[in-house]
């Protein structure tokens, strides 16, 4: 738990839900017709905004290889910190 301390765990962190909450909006834009926000209620009325944010966050696991091949292991924690979380969210939602 010592990457816990490190700056690149935060960093990881933020870059994922950056990522993430990019892939969402990306996803939402292009798979329909209405705005944004009548979209993003739409699906949650139907109980799909589960299904998108899984799918955006495998945009994460790209970025999770790089940073373990330049054996960056904070960065990379931050990703999985990043997929847990939106793992809680899902449940939640």
């Amino acid at each position: 738990m010592d990457f816990l301390r490190h700056q690149h765990f935060y960093v990881g962190l933020v870059s994922g839900l950056l990522w993430t909450t990019v892939a969402v909006m990306l996803i939402i834009q292009f798979r329909t017709d209405v705005n944004f926000s009548d979209s993003f209620s739409i699906l949650k009325q139907n109980h799909r905004l589960r299904d998108i944010i899984l799918l955006a966050t495998a945009v994460n696991v790209p970025i999770f290889i790089i940073a373990i091949k330049k054996n960056s292991i904070p960065f990379a924690a931050g990703i999985v910190g990043t997929c847990l979380l939106s793992f809680v969210v899902q449940f939640i939602i």
